[in-house]
């Protein structure tokens, strides 16, 4: 049996250069409040930063390469 969970309303920001990755994230939150902004690379959601302000930006392998997007977000 799969446990139902429950979600602040949120955006979340997912950096993904898999567009499956990507498309499954915002498949799997399409019946929560949560929103998901997908960026198909780093270049990408620097851009996206820009006009765009996630409320998470989950760490992933290339973290460290985007530090300098702290400042974008919430």
């Amino acid at each position: 049996m799969i446990q139902q969970m429950s979600f602040n309303e949120a955006n979340i920001m997912v950096v993904d250069d898999i567009a499956y990755n990507a498309n499954l994230s915002g498949f799997l939150a399409a019946d929560t409040k949560l929103t998901v902004i997908e960026a198909m690379d780093g270049e990408n959601c620097l851009d996206l930063l820009q006009i765009q302000k996630p409320d998470l930006i989950p760490n992933g392998p290339a973290h460290a390469r985007f530090e300098r997007m702290k400042p974008h977000a919430k």
